[in-house]
């Protein structure tokens, strides 16, 4: 089978294909972009959307499979932003969805599904999510599982901007915490707050029972 990958220049699209490259048995073809011409191009059986938050194009997905990986309980997650809303609404454990590409956003059939959960930092997250959609994507392919149409209580995330950490509304030292983690990864800009001329930032967070420790980077503006 001919596999595309479609997603975001970033370190975990690189461990996605070392995954796949390492374990699959297929023929995987990686791209940070997606245009008709690629794809008439590479003539691919399958294509996987990964780290990506881009209007796919109706003449892509009618004429392509065209699946998408999403993380969240569906359809109650779907949207932008899906790991640091559902983070922000202390939801612990979520599922990673290979789910057809539609013309609603993330309102396609589920073709299959697995668990994972949203402790740690954005990097510890995304860990588990490439880790299991690399299994997913090779079951997929494989096995061509019959997709089934999403039952319940629809609920579409805004796509979260960057903004500073909200002390004002944060009730305890855990709204803080994971604020904070919800950004710690590199491929994310960082939780921070404005003092005068100067940024700080905050990574590598721990919670204690009465305190949170957090490293933090200080520049002037």
């Amino acid at each position: 089978m001919k596999v595309a990958i479609i997603s975001k220049n970033t370190s975990w699209s690189m461990k996605l294909m070392h995954l796949l490259l390492d374990e699959g048995e297929d023929d995987y073809t990686y791209s940070p972009t997606c245009s008709l011409g690629l794809l008439e191009k590479l003539a691919p059986d399958w294509v996987f959307f990964f780290h990506w938050s881009e209007m796919i194009e109706e003449e892509i997905y009618k004429n392509y499979k065209c699946i998408c990986v999403h993380t969240g309980k569906l359809p109650g997650h779907r949207g932008g932003s899906p790991i640091q809303n559902q983070i922000l609404e202390n939801v612990i454990l979520t599922d990673v969805n290979l789910i057809s590409v539609d013309k609603e956003v993330d309102s396609g059939k589920i073709y299959l599904k697995e668990q994972i959960s949203l402790q740690g930092t954005l990097s510890d997250i995304w860990s588990s999510i490439t880790r299991v959609a690399s299994k997913l994507i090779q079951r997929c392919v494989k096995e061509n599982p019959i997709p089934h149409v999403q039952v319940g209580t629809i609920h579409t995330f805004k796509r979260r901007s960057k903004q500073p950490l909200d002390f004002n509304n944060s009730q305890n030292l855990s709204s803080l915490y994971d604020q904070i983690r919800m950004m710690d990864d590199d491929n994310y800009p960082t939780s921070y707050i404005m003092v005068g001329d100067y940024k700080l930032e905050f990574t590598r967070a721990h919670l204690n029972k009465n305190n949170l420790l957090t490293d933090v980077t200080i520049t002037k503006q």
